[in-house]
């Protein structure tokens, strides 16, 4: 496996990245890891700022000068994918670029190429001409919802599957928020919980207005934003310094905590509401309803296909703080409703969306793409 070396984006934004270990064996899987950039990239930059050198430079890669250029990039792996003795490349997260490499690498060397690149398509960067030729070179594709097959298919790819993300169920076995709740001095209070990147792209900052409105109706309501400090944006910091008192004192931040307390996350709070535009799936919604939590999110075209409204969640339109608050509040008024709705979520993501069954498809897809460049896999 090859990644970039950052645990968080402002490492994989540094020329540096971070301080994992170059080279180690996970679950049987060894990992290798290169800087964000590297000398290749830094040659590239320069050459493509000389007069004449992003012209020359398209006529070989078009549209992924852009991304040759970009922090974290795809040169400082490409010589050891070039090298390496495979059958079948899976190029996964496209918005970042070293996800190109792979792509570069197909035009040199023999092997099936499995795209995953889990697009937000609500996002305009996901309309970039790069990503036609990209999808069109991929022996199969596999994506996270319904929606972005379609979207896919719609630019160049060929053999698309229906992959999804999933969960682990014995991680949700013995759920236990109580901790959480004393140590956040959370108490008995309603608590409405957002996990993930803390921005507004997000949601957060949406519902940080919103919880304003629904004070004003439940004023011992609680919100939770947990996530890693790191993506916490500046002006969601500069929000919570100008909160009065006595609201500031009604949110609680839980920052970089283990994997091991997502259950603990999700028991702890009463829904979870992430209003993002910035999803491809969101795994957030799976891990809320495996602790029998009702979900909110944002009403765009991958998210519809996850969340089913009126069912196991609501969906609100993007950044509307009147159709948010009144979905909180709805949930928060009706005890119910929220048991009901967690438990359809937990039943269909326990059929449908457990880390067994994703690997089921993904070892599918990549049987048949490889079977379809007649490379045998060893089972």
């Amino acid at each position: 496996m090859f990644a970039v070396n950052a645990a968080n984006q402002r490492e994989l934004m540094h020329p540096l990245g971070g301080s994992l270990p170059e080279r180690e064996t996970i679950n049987g899987v060894t990992v290798r890891r290169f800087p964000p950039e590297g000398l290749a990239t830094r040659a590239f930059r320069a050459w493509t700022d000389v007069p004449g050198g992003w012209r020359t430079s398209t006529l070989l890669f078009g549209e992924g000068v852009r991304l040759i250029r970009r922090r974290p990039g795809p040169l400082p792996m490409l010589r050891a994918l070039l090298r390496a003795d495979v059958d079948v490349v899976t190029s996964v997260n496209w918005v970042f670029a070293p996800g190109y490499a792979a792509h570069l690498a197909h035009r040199r060397k023999k092997f099936a190429l499995v795209g995953v690149p889990i697009f937000h398509i609500s996002r305009s960067w996901a309309e970039s001409d790069v990503y036609p030729p990209m999808l069109a070179a991929c022996d199969t594709v596999i994506a996270n919802t319904k929606a972005e097959a379609e979207f896919v298919l719609a630019r160049g790819a060929r053999h698309v599957v229906l992959g999804g993300t999933g969960i682990v169920p014995e991680d949700f076995a013995r759920p236990d928020g109580s901790a959480i709740r004393r140590r956040l001095g959370l108490g008995d209070s309603p608590v409405v919980r957002f996990i993930g990147r803390q921005d507004r792209l997000k949601g957060a900052i949406t519902l940080l207005e919103v919880m304003r409105l629904v004070w004003s109706s439940v004023p011992d309501a609680k919100l939770l934003f947990a996530g890693q400090s790191a993506h916490r944006a500046r002006d969601l910091d500069e929000q919570l310094e100008a909160l009065p008192p006595a609201d500031r004192a009604r949110v609680a931040l839980y920052d970089d905590f283990g994997d091991g307390e997502i259950a603990d996350l999700s028991h702890a709070c009463d829904m979870i509401v992430m209003p993002s535009v910035e999803e491809g799936f969101g795994i957030a919604y799976l891990e809320g309803w495996m602790s029998g939590r009702p979900v909110i999110g944002a009403r765009i075209s991958t998210t519809q296909c996850v969340i089913d409204e009126g069912v196991d969640g609501l969906l609100v339109e993007p950044f509307n703080v009147e159709e948010l608050s009144r979905g909180i509040l709805t949930l928060l008024g009706d005890r119910s409703l929220r048991e009901r709705m967690g438990a359809t979520g937990r039943a269909k993501t326990l059929a449908n969306h457990t880390w067994e069954a994703v690997t089921d498809r993904w070892e599918a897809a990549l049987r048949t793409a490889s079977e379809n460049c007649r490379l045998p896999i060893s089972k």
